[in-house]
């Protein structure tokens, strides 16, 4: 049995609100929805891109960031290799989808991917992050390490809080509480390497 059409029609995503179920669909038969933007466009998009947050205008969003970027970073194609951003997007890209790379093993080779959008256009990736929480002091983190480089699965984190997400984290429980080999380090202001001979007999093994 099929499943039901859930109607969106009147909801907000974004700057777009929801007119009506457009007159044809994608070629895998998703629904497509007509939406008005907030700047008077329509647009045709399809409801995973709403639901998921990828789309949240007929594309007036993205240009007010890329001239806001423009204005206060300075982006442009010569200074992109010196942009921090773009160097989060290319090395998301590398190690995913280059066989050469030196973390392939860690990430490509497990099957971790990118978005689609992301890895054709830079502007799609740099307007999820600006809408996302971005600034300079955080980085990009995959909330299930095991899942690809997508709107869903992707937040911007400072480095303690990826370093406890890390996949192959080996945990301790110290007075009913677990703790990562980092977070006891700091805790009592030690060396990584004295925190683990501290707390051996107190190694959890397996996460």
């Amino acid at each position: 049995m099929a499943n039901k059409l859930i109607d969106m029609t009147g909801q907000r995503y974004g700057r777009l609100v929801v007119l009506r179920r457009a007159a044809y669909n994608t070629n895998n038969n998703k629904p497509l929805w007509v939406c008005r933007c907030d700047c008077g466009n329509e647009t045709v998009v399809k409801r995973r891109n709403l639901v998921n947050g990828t789309t949240k205008s007929c594309g007036c969003l993205r240009r007010e960031l890329s001239r806001k970027m423009h204005t206060t970073h300075g982006l442009s194609k010569s200074s992109n290799k010196h942009n921090r951003l773009y160097r989060i997007w290319s090395g998301m890209k590398d190690r995913c989808l280059n066989s050469n790379s030196k973390y392939w093993g860690k990430y490509g080779s497990r099957g971790i991917t990118v978005y689609p959008e992301w890895v054709k256009d830079y502007m799609a990736f740099h307007s999820w992050a600006l809408s996302n929480g971005y600034n300079d002091n955080l980085t990009l983190d995959r909330i299930n390490n095991d899942g690809n480089y997508e709107p869903e699965n992707c937040r911007w984190v400072s480095y303690a809080v990826q370093e406890n997400n890390r996949g192959n984290n080996v945990l301790f429980k110290v007075d009913g509480k677990t703790y990562t080999l980092a977070q006891l380090a700091r805790k009592d202001n030690l060396s990584r390497h004295m925190a683990e001979k501290k707390y051996k007999e107190n190694r959890i093994y397996g996460k």
